[in-house]
């Protein structure tokens, strides 16, 4: 909650203007944090305190700090005073929530966390779509991934160690990144959509064994690796049983019979985008225009705009057309030339 506490209208009040109450800050250890004091003072000179830290406050008002912060609800104390010993005159609570950093899972036991970067709901593909998947399980291991009544097992490999947002290093330091932040057991792969599928609302299935019994032998030998007696039994098990298997949080469709379909924009203000909610692709289309849905993640419908290029619109702020109408096309209607010295050239 973010409230003002001030004796008269003349004395200071504070108003953040970042983060916002109950915003979802991704940071590991550290996050910036600015807004403004208001008020008429006789010489400005406030005292402002965040956390107990004492932040300069621009001789506008303005004021603007990077400060650490601690997982789960966090809360910003702010206080502003005429002098540093003297007792406050105005006071602001900002209360948000810090996740939770991404940890490694230990060597010892095997297991899989479930998703890695998920898409933001279900997904509809069609023939040609790339599917990435990843997910988070033990290191060191064996995975591949499976989808029910369409292909039994697509190899993975474990990526790189993945970098978290560090913005102590990232914005002050010189880009270093401690390994205690640095996320091991992460494993991708991905599988391209033949014509020949058709599939509605299955889960993805992760696999994992473990290891080879060479590359357990090459890690020990290197100290890479250190497992006791009952890490080896339970290997042993997992080997035996095929390893562990979970299904994803999300499922995928692949050329559903309702796909591809026409959608109409509902008005003048909507943005096409790149991505699920991500950079412009175009603004403001005028209310009216169509367009052919040929996939969809969570609440976003992908549509293209033409035999290369595709695009994203929010599936709120379309009307879905009825299945049988013929897709929208664009008729060249004009060119502009320039002439030069060795020709024309034409846009």
């Amino acid at each position: 909650m973010l409230f003002g506490i001030s004796a008269t209208a003349e004395e200071p009040s504070i108003h953040v203007v970042y983060p916002k109450p109950d915003q979802v800050v991704h940071a590991i250890n550290s996050t910036f944090i600015f807004g403004h004091v208001r008020g008429e003072f006789e010489d400005k000179s406030w005292v402002l305190q965040i956390n107990g830290h004492d932040v300069e406050v621009h001789r506008d008002g303005g004021f603007l700090a990077f400060l650490p912060v601690s997982p789960g609800e966090f809360c910003f104390d702010l206080s502003v005073a005429t002098d540093v010993l003297a007792t406050p005159i105005a006071r602001t609570e900002l209360r948000v929530l810090i996740p939770e950093p991404v940890q490694s899972l230990s060597d010892d036991t095997l297991q899989i966390a479930g998703d890695y970067a998920p898409p933001r709901g279900n997904l509809v593909l069609a023939t040609g779509d790339e599917l990435p998947i990843w997910f988070r399980g033990t290191p060191g291991c064996r995975a591949w991934f499976s989808i029910p009544g369409v292909i039994d097992s697509i190899p993975m490999a474990e990526t790189q160690p993945r970098q978290q947002p560090y913005w102590g290093e990232s914005v002050f330091g010189a880009g270093a990144v401690p390994e205690s932040v640095l996320v091991r057991g992460i494993y991708s792969g991905f599988y391209v959509v033949p014509e020949s599928v058709s599939v509605i609302d299955e889960s993805v299935v992760y696999h994992l064994t473990p290891p080879s019994a060479d590359s357990v032998r090459c890690r020990l030998e290197s100290s890479e690796l250190q497992l006791s007696v009952g890490t080896v039994l339970q290997w042993q098990e997992a080997i035996i049983a095929g390893g562990i298997e979970i299904p994803s949080d999300y499922c995928i469709s692949m050329n559903r019979p309702d796909y591809p379909f026409c959608v109409r924009f509902k008005d003048s203000v909507q943005i096409i985008r790149h991505g699920p909610r991500k950079g412009y692709f175009a603004i403001f289309q005028p209310e009216g225009v169509e367009a052919l849905a040929v996939g969809a993640e969570g609440g976003w419908y992908r549509v293209q705009l033409s035999h290369s290029q595709f695009a994203w619109v929010d599936s709120m702020s379309v009307e879905r057309l009825p299945k049988g109408l013929t897709p929208p096309k664009s008729y060249l209607t004009s060119l502009r030339t320039y002439s030069d010295k060795d020709g024309v050239t034409v846009k």
